[in-house]
C-alpha cells in the first residue's frame, strides 16, 4: 500500500532513474541529469526541447532553465526552473533549503522584472531567453523548484509566497510549484493496467438506449461516489483517456475545483459541467423506477478525467460540496473502433493535444506500419515505444516528424515551428493524404534530416546562439540544397552544406540585430514568414557569385 509520505525507497527510486537517464543521454553530471529529467517529466517535452530550455554554463544568475509554452491555454506560460539534487541519502527527508528560494527571488527581481538592456551580465542562453520573454504578449510565469527532497519549511514557503503575491499585484502573473520527492515519485512510478469492475449508484431518474453495437445509460451520480471510485481505483481509471490529469495549474481544472467546493455552485455542477463518459464491456442493473445500482465490467473513464480528479482533490481537502452531482454516460460495447471514436469525439472540455486526437487515425496507422517494416518505430502516441529495447535509437515522434515534414517537403519552417497544433488540425488533410504514395518515406526522410541537424548543430551552439530557433529553416534549406535521400546524410559534403546554411542565417540575424537593437529576438525572427526567403537570397546568391568567379 502506498505511503502518505515519501520514503527512503522513493529517494532510491529517483536516484536509480537519474543514473539510467544520465547514462542513456550521455550526461556528465548528476545534477544536470536530474534537472533535465525533472523538466521532461513535469512538462512532457521531447528530449531536444528539454536540452534547449537549460541555461547552460556560468552566469546563469540563479535560473537553471526556462521553457516558453506559447500554445498554452489563454496566454503564453513561461516556466522558470531551479533545481537542487542531493546525492547523499543519509538525510533523505531534508527540506529544500531556503537559499534556493532566495536565489530565485533575486533572479526574478533582477532579471525577469527588468528589461534586457538593464541586465548587464548573464550568459548568451540566458540573455536570449530574456529577450524572448519580453517579446511575449501578456505571459504568465510558473516558478518550479525541482528537488529530491521535501518541500521547504512552512515559514520559508510563506515568505516566498508573500514575495510572489507582492510582485503579482493581486493578478495571476506568477505561480509557484514544488516538484519535490513525493511528486517526482508519483510521476515515475509505473502504473500497471488492469481490469476494473465496479458498481455505480445512479441518483434519481435515468435513461437507457440500445443502439445495436452499444447500450447507453445516462444519469447522474454524486460527487462523493465518483471521488470514492477515484480513491479506490487510482489512475488506472484513465488508461484509455488520451490525456492525463493536468492538475490545478490548468485553468479549467482550477474552475472545476472552485465550483466543486462552493456550497452554492456545487448544486449547479450538474448544469455547469460536461460530466463523465464511461466505456465498459457490460453494464447490468435491476430495472427499477429510479436510482439503480449498475454493475460495470472493465470500466474506463474516457472523458471527464479532469472533472474526476478535480472532484477528488476537493474530496481529499474535505471541502467537496454535499449537493454536487455529476452527469454520467455509460457506454457498454465490445467494439474497439467505436471506443476509439468515442474517446476522440468526447475530449473537448479541456484542450487536448491535437496529435493525441489523431493517434488512431487510419493514415497514421498505415504510416506506422510501413515504417515498422523498415525497422523504425513511429510513435502515434507520445513515448509509445519508449520502454521497448528494440526501438532504442529508432523511435520517431509523430508530432516532431510532422513539423519536420512540413518544413522539408512543404517548405513552411516558420509555421512548422510556430503553429504545430494546426498540423493536426486545419492543416491535417493537406499534410497526411492517403493518396500520397511517398508519405511514409518522406516523413522518414524529413525526420532523419532534422535528427541529423540536431546532432550536428550542438557543435555550433556556442558560436551561433540562434541554431535551435532556426532548425526548421535549416531543414527547409537542406531540401533546397539538394538533400533528397537518406544516404545524403552520410556524405561528408553535407556538413559543408549545413555550415553554409548557418553562415547565411547568421548574416540575416546580424542584419536584424543591427536594425532592432534591444528589441531583437531570435524567436520573432524565425516565426516571420519572410525570413526563409532572406536566408535563401544570401545562401544561393553567394553560390552564384562563387560559380561566376571560378
Amino acid at each position: 500500500m502506498k505511503s502518505s509520505q515519501p520514503t527512503i525507497l522513493t529517494f532510491r527510486l529517483i536516484d536509480s532513474e537519474i543514473s539510467k537517464y544520465k547514462e542513456e543521454n550521455k550526461i556528465q553530471d548528476e545534477s544536470r541529469a536530474f534537472l533535465e529529467f525533472a523538466i521532461e517529466k513535469y512538462l512532457d517535452l521531447d528530449r531536444d526541447e528539454v536540452v534547449e530550455s537549460v541555461i547552460d554554463g556560468s552566469q546563469d544568475r540563479g535560473i537553471d532553465a526556462i521553457y516558453i509554452d506559447e500554445e498554452a491555454e489563454e496566454r503564453p506560460i513561461v516556466y522558470i526552473f531551479q533545481s537542487k539534487y542531493y546525492r547523499s541519502e543519509e538525510k533523505f527527508d531534508r527540506a529544500l533549503e531556503g537559499n534556493a528560494l532566495n536565489k530565485m527571488q533575486h533572479a526574478i527581481e533582477n532579471l525577469i522584472l527588468k528589461s534586457p538592456k538593464e541586465v548587464h551580465d548573464g550568459n548568451t542562453f540566458l540573455l536570449s531567453k530574456l529577450r524572448d520573454i519580453k517579446a511575449l504578449s501578456n505571459p504568465r510565469f510558473q516558478i518550479v523548484f525541482c528537488s529530491n527532497s521535501f518541500e521547504p519549511s512552512p515559514d520559508v514557503r510563506k515568505q516566498f509566497g508573500q514575495f510572489v503575491k507582492e510582485i503579482a499585484q493581486r493578478q495571476d502573473f506568477f505561480r509557484v510549484e514544488y516538484l519535490t520527492l513525493e511528486k517526482l515519485g508519483e510521476l515515475i512510478t509505473p502504473i500497471t493496467s488492469r481490469q476494473i469492475d465496479a458498481k455505480l449508484k445512479l441518483s434519481g431518474t435515468y435513461f437507457e438506449w440500445s443502439l445495436g453495437e452499444a447500450r447507453v445509460i445516462v444519469g447522474r451520480i454524486s460527487g462523493r461516489e465518483l471521488a470514492e471510485l477515484r480513491k479506490k481505483e487510482g489512475g488506472d481509471l484513465f488508461d484509455r483517456n488520451v490525456r492525463g490529469y493536468l492538475s490545478r495549474k490548468n485553468n479549467v481544472n482550477k474552475e472545476i475545483f472552485k465550483t466543486a467546493t462552493d456550497q452554492v455552485d456545487g448544486g449547479r455542477f450538474f448544469l455547469l459541467n460536461n460530466g463523465v463518459t464511461v466505456v465498459c464491456n457490460s453494464a447490468n442493473y435491476v430495472p427499477v423506477h429510479e436510482s439503480p445500482e449498475v454493475e460495470i465490467s472493465n470500466l474506463q473513464i474516457v472523458n471527464g478525467g479532469q472533472t474526476t480528479n478535480s472532484i477528488f482533490e476537493a474530496y481529499q481537502a474535505n471541502s467537496l460540496a454535499d449537493s454536487l452531482y455529476v452527469l454520467v454516460k455509460i457506454i457498454a460495447t465490445d467494439n474497439r473502433n467505436l471506443i476509439e471514436k468515442i474517446t476522440e469525439s468526447t475530449n473537448t472540455q479541456t484542450n487536448v493535444r491535437a496529435r493525441d486526437l489523431r493517434s488512431n487515425d487510419q493514415v497514421q496507422k498505415m504510416v506506422e506500419r510501413i515504417l515498422l517494416n523498415r525497422g523504425y518505430y513511429y510513435e502515434t502516441r507520445k513515448n509509445k515505444y519508449r520502454e521497448s529495447p528494440l526501438a532504442r535509437g529508432k523511435r520517431i515522434d509523430m508530432e516532431i516528424a510532422a513539423q519536420a515534414y512540413y518544413a522539408f517537403i512543404h517548405k513552411e519552417p516558420a509555421n512548422a515551428k510556430n503553429k504545430k497544433r494546426q498540423l493536426f488540425g486545419p492543416l491535417y488533410e493537406e499534410l497526411f493524404r492517403e493518396d500520397d504514395q511517398r508519405l511514409a518515406e518522406d516523413i522518414l526522410l524529413s525526420y532523419k534530416v532534422l535528427e541529423w541537424l540536431r546532432k550536428t548543430h550542438s557543435e555550433y551552439r556556442d558560436k551561433y546562439s540562434f541554431v535551435k530557433y532556426a532548425e526548421f529553416h535549416s531543414v527547409a534549406l537542406m531540401a533546397y540544397s539538394g538533400i533528397g535521400q537518406l544516404s545524403d546524410l552520410e556524405n561528408k559534403k553535407t556538413t559543408g552544406v549545413y555550415k553554409s546554411i548557418l553562415d547565411a542565417t547568421a548574416e540575416v540575424v546580424r542584419e536584424e540585430n543591427e536594425k532592432l537593437g534591444d528589441q531583437y529576438s531570435h524567436r520573432l525572427l524565425f516565426i516571420d514568414q519572410s525570413t526563409l526567403g532572406r536566408i535563401q537570397e544570401i545562401l544561393f546568391g553567394q553560390k552564384k557569385k562563387k560559380r561566376k568567379s571560378s
